[in-house]
């Protein structure tokens, strides 16, 4: 095993020098008493990958980068936190989302090759590592969107949240951050939905507050969200991927917080529905696009389309129209 330095940044979390004043991706100074160390970094998971790196920290846990030992592919490790691990209800919920991700099968959705405890009684789940480009990066990079390039994109996460609602499975943070766009042999473009499953594993504990229990990021959440409505379905996840259309289309959210005053004022909007029309930003759009992106940011759901299904028999209809 190659030994490696398990300090890592107190506020970006990736891996530091030990001996180094400031963290050299986000400029953080070395605290008074040292880096904080994080023990997983250079063991072995599983008898057979070496961790690497940390990804990513969040409510839950980690997400580290590791390596086969044998046959060097690279993976990520999904890691629970250890105070969660102890709960039986997340610890359950946690297996039984690995379980189910595992069945999934769309293209668009990280797979999950396999599932495991740690000595320190912590579960895991390996995971198909994700290299490209993140969707909101793009959008800042290029601004608007071509029409077809948007409906394109759509009809892959429509596909995937269509898979993971029949296996009754919410998202309920889609949002640009959370997908990644990778190279494909064919030269189209290929997404990957990241962080699916996470709501409901910290939607079960009770080491959580509400507050935090709440899923979701303000400019892309649905009332229902706001409301902390117990029957949340898969219109939610229909909400916030109007919400992303909305943003690939203009170049920006219906509602940005530093514009509108806050994520109060965006609850406030979000429950009027009042939504500047995407033709207030250009004009080029095909018949049918527009109406669907808002008929997906209608406050009241009833009048979203249903399922993700019924969303992209009308996207087919647009992209048809455009012939």
């Amino acid at each position: 095993m190659v030994e490696i330095d398990q300090s890592v940044c107190s506020n970006c979390h990736r891996r530091v020098v030990t001996e180094v004043p400031r963290c050299a991706r986000c400029g953080t100074a070395r605290p008074g008493s040292g880096w904080p160390i994080d023990l997983l970094l250079g063991s072995q998971v599983g008898g057979r990958f070496e961790v690497t790196e940390i990804i990513g920290r969040g409510g839950f846990g980690t997400v580290y980068e590791a390596v086969h030992r044998l046959l060097g592919g690279r993976r990520a490790i999904k890691v629970l936190r250890q105070d969660l691990s102890h709960e039986n209800t997340v610890y359950e919920r946690f297996r039984r989302e690995a379980n189910v991700l595992y069945q999934l099968r769309a293209p668009q959705l990280v797979k999950v090759e396999d599932f495991g405890q740690l000595d320190d009684g912590r579960p895991y789940m390996v995971m198909e590592l994700v290299n490209g480009e993140r969707l909101d990066r793009l959008i800042r990079a290029d601004g608007e969107f071509d029409a077809l390039r948007v409906i394109r994109l759509t009809r892959q996460l429509l596909l995937a949240l269509a898979e993971a609602h029949a296996a009754g499975i919410l998202h309920r943070d889609l949002k640009s951050e959370n997908i990644i766009l990778v190279p494909s042999e064919d030269g189209t473009e290929r997404l990957k939905l990241l962080d699916l499953g996470i709501s409901y594993l910290l939607g079960s504990s009770k080491r959580l507050t509400r507050a935090t229990r709440t899923i979701g990021t303000p400019e892309y959440m649905s009332i229902e969200q706001w409301m902390g409505l117990d029957d949340i379905d898969g219109r939610a996840d229909l909400y916030s991927l109007g919400v992303l259309m909305y943003e690939m289309l203009a170049a920006r959210v219906p509602f940005p917080r530093e514009e509108v005053g806050g994520s109060a004022a965006i609850y406030d909007l979000v429950r009027k529905g009042d939504v500047v029309p995407i033709s207030a930003y250009r004009q080029d759009l095909p018949r049918g696009l527009e109406g669907l992106v808002h008929r997906l940011l209608s406050a009241d759901r009833e009048f979203r389309p249903a399922t993700a299904g019924e969303a992209l028999a009308e996207l087919e209809r647009v992209r048809a129209g455009m012939k």
